[in-house]
């Protein structure tokens, strides 16, 4: 079968690979419908590697090397193995993006997303860029018939974006600042808006990105290249800042701007990817009693997120760019998301 396989930096091959063979006890075997390229995807492709497992086997899949790319995905499940009871043959599912080993100090206290050995599909063993994958039946939530394989396929970036809105516990009425206008940025938005955020500012450089913000519901878009956006925060917001601050970029710069567009008491949330080291005045974290927090991942809010793409309390439709073909992933995936004039913001291939 045909599959998209990381190689090296800037080196991800179409070839063929064998399908998975029957899948063990408490595995199941999934006919991908429909993937998501994401920006992790993106770094691992432009500067891998970083997830890859190229030096030595990783604990948990011992997988070394080469790895078929991708794990934002949805497809229906084709075969059980031995113990299976959550889906059955036929069901359309979503999985989540990675697996972790359960025995943990961190997977015993439900915190399966900060396993010491987790394992991401794509990085750490074979992903969804292929007609068939094997996964852990733990990891699939069916699909209702008002959900398509597309939308399943965005489950995944979406419940990141909840879980860091739920990081930052926003509450009915809250005024949030998102930094940055990306794919996960824009799922921020739209969770805090489902969550009962009043008014959400967006701090954005793309034209093209601040008018989607403002589709999506924005109350103001702050272009930092024009205006000083801590004192714009303040002026939107009687002078005092915002109470939630929800990062990201990942940039060193942006990490010390959250903190200053927040109001005493207020928090920041850190969903960005970071790679290098920031620079922030504690002394005004701890007088003025703010809270910085991490986010990494969901938890619940993966299936809960398939409940709110049901109801529509959430249309990620607008999210999705285009949709491109297996074969076309190099050129128009990666080499298209790296291009000085990209306005993409969620690709999905399509097997």
């Amino acid at each position: 079968m045909k599959a998209a396989v990381w190689h090296a930096r800037k080196d991800v091959r179409i070839e063929e690979i064998a399908e998975p063979s029957s899948p063990e006890p408490g595995w199941v075997k999934i006919e991908v419908a429909a993937v998501g390229l994401c920006g992790t995807d993106l770094h691992e492709y432009a500067h891998g590697p970083i997830f890859t497992c190229v030096d030595q086997p990783h604990p948990l899949t011992g997988h070394q090397g080469p790895v078929v790319m991708g794990h934002e995905f949805s497809g229906k499940v084709v075969e059980l193995g031995e113990g299976v009871d959550n889906v059955t043959l036929g069901d359309r599912v979503a999985s989540m993006g990675g697996m972790c080993c359960g025995e943990c100090h961190y997977c015993q206290q439900g915190l399966l997303h900060l396993c010491l050995k987790g394992a991401m599909f794509g990085f750490h063993i074979n992903g969804a860029f292929t007609r068939y994958i094997n996964v852990p039946a733990t990891v699939l939530f069916p699909l209702p018939n008002s959900v398509t394989d597309v939308v399943g396929a965005m489950v995944e970036p979406y419940a990141v974006g909840l879980h860091a809105v739920r990081q930052a516990m926003v509450r009915q009425g809250d005024t949030v600042v998102v930094l940055g206008a990306g794919p996960i940025g824009l799922t921020v938005l739209q969770s805090a808006l489902a969550e009962g955020a009043d008014k959400v500012f967006v701090l954005e450089l793309s034209t093209h990105r601040q008018e989607l913000a403002m589709q999506l519901g924005a109350a103001a878009v702050i272009d930092p290249g024009e205006v000083d956006p801590v004192e714009e925060i303040k002026r939107l917001t009687d002078g005092l800042g915002a109470d939630v601050a929800i990062e990201c970029i990942g940039h060193k710069d942006t990490a010390p701007l959250a903190v200053s567009l927040i109001k005493k008491a207020g928090c920041v949330v850190l969903a960005g990817m970071f790679t290098d080291a920031s620079t922030i005045n504690f002394l005004d974290v701890a007088v003025e009693e703010k809270r910085i927090v991490g986010s990494f991942g969901y938890l619940m809010e993966f299936p809960e997120m398939i409940q709110m793409f049901s109801e529509g309390k959430i249309d990620p439709k607008p999210l999705h760019s285009k949709t491109i073909a297996l074969d076309d992933l190099v050129t128009e995936g990666f080499e298209a998301l790296l291009s000085k004039d990209n306005t993409n913001i969620k690709i999905i291939i399509e097997l």
